[in-house]
């Protein structure tokens, strides 16, 4: 059970399925077609974390992506591409998981 759901899991992140806004614990494990519970148990304890943070990571690493490849990109665009549902909830949010914000962290980046 814990392989069949893991292949799911890296072919739905494959796609980018996490980048959707406002997608809940309930949409996913319907997607992957278990219960909210199994998947829930699966993330806490293949990643050690909720499934809030397991999804904010995963969009984090998204918007790095976005931020370095693309500098043309302003704030708000990466922050709708990474599936976040506002730019200042994306600001702050990758603030409190890099430290710096989306733009400063951009620019050192760049400077390399």
């Amino acid at each position: 059970w814990h392989a069949e759901m893991a292949a799911k899991i890296s072919k739905w992140i494959d796609s980018d399925g996490y980048v959707r806004p406002g997608l809940t614990i309930k949409e996913l494990a319907d997607m992957l077609h278990t219960n909210r519970t199994y998947l829930s148990g699966y993330i806490r304890t293949t990643y050690g974390i909720s499934f809030r943070e397991w999804i904010t990571g995963l969009r984090i690493d998204c918007a790095k992506r976005i931020l370095a490849g693309n500098p043309e990109f302003t704030v708000a665009e990466v922050s709708a591409r990474a599936g976040f549902q506002s730019p200042s909830h994306f600001i702050r949010t990758f603030k409190e998981n890099t430290g710096s914000s989306p733009a400063r962290w951009r620019k050192t980046r760049l400077e390399y």
